[in-house]
Formats: C-alpha cells, structure tokens, sequence
C-alpha cells in the first residue's frame, strides 16, 4: 500500500469518525431535559429519540476507529452512509412539511453533499486498490512464468524480443 493511499484511507476514517463523535456529542448533550430538538421533531420525536440517536453516532465513530485500525472500511460507510441519509431526508422532508419556507432545505444539502462526497472518495480509493492489485498480480504471474509484465500494450516475454 503507497503512503498515499495510506494517508487517504487514515483521513477517510479521521474524517468519519469526527463527523460521528460531534454528532454523538452534539445530540447526547441534549438528552437531560427539557429536550431542544436541534432537527425535524417527527425523526427527534421531539427530542425523545435523541439519546438513540447519540448512540448510533457514537457506535459509528467508533467502527470507524476500529476498522481505521484493522484496515477495513466498509462497516463504516455503510453506517455513516445510513445515518447521514436518514438526517439528510428528515431535513429535506421538513422543509417540504414547512410549505418550503424553512431553512432546513441548508442542512439537508449539506448532509447530503458530504454524503456524496465521501461516498466519492472511498470508490476512488476503492478503484485505485483495485488497479493495484491487478497490476501486482500481472507482475506475480510475469514472475512466476519467467517473462516481464506488460507495459502501456507492450508486449511481454522473450517472444516480444525476436
């Protein structure tokens, strides 16, 4: 694995579990009433699902902890995926509930917009691995046959030379 890649896949998982553990942070300080539902009051239940809602953050921070450490992600885009999607559509159906006077439309770009953004970035890294491990099996199989990888459409082996 390049130092570059190692370096995106650490950012990647950093990122997630910020993102995670602010939330986490943000919706637990809230639980001790009286409870200001910070978001759409029929996905808080009018604050009453808050302390739910902090657990399921603070466990996806912490898978992405975890598989920043073991070196796997795809528990951890799947529950951020999930959680930044329920907001993201909470917030876009607020704003539809409002007559479309409110501001939510604001929070439900933005979580969708980071959504995507990460979701791009790990099938960049995901598609980057993936040419890496074709090309490190294309040199083991060179190797192993006694002839020189192919190259850009060159041709490979001592037949190549004649």
């Amino acid at each position: 694995m390049s130092r570059a890649h190692r370096t995106g896949r650490v950012l990647f998982h950093l990122g997630v579990a910020l993102v995670c553990f602010t939330r986490a942070i943000a919706y637990g300080s809230l639980v001790s009433p009286p409870h200001e539902s910070p978001g759409p009051l029929f996905i808080t239940g009018d604050g009453q699902f808050l302390p739910a809602y902090a657990a399921a953050w603070g466990a996806a921070g912490i898978i992405a902890v975890v598989e920043l450490l073991t070196h796997k992600s795809r528990l951890t885009l799947a529950m951020f995926a999930g959680l930044m999607t329920a907001w993201a559509i909470s917030y876009g159906l607020a704003w539809w509930v409002s007559g479309m006077t409110s501001w939510d439309w604001v929070t439900c770009g933005l979580y969708t917009g980071l959504l995507t953004a990460v979701i791009g970035q790990d099938r960049a890294i995901r598609t980057r691995d993936a040419q890496i491990e074709a090309l490190t099996g294309e040199i083991a199989r060179s190797i192993h046959a006694g002839s020189r990888p192919s190259l850009r459409g060159e041709a490979d082996g001592p037949a190549a030379d004649r």
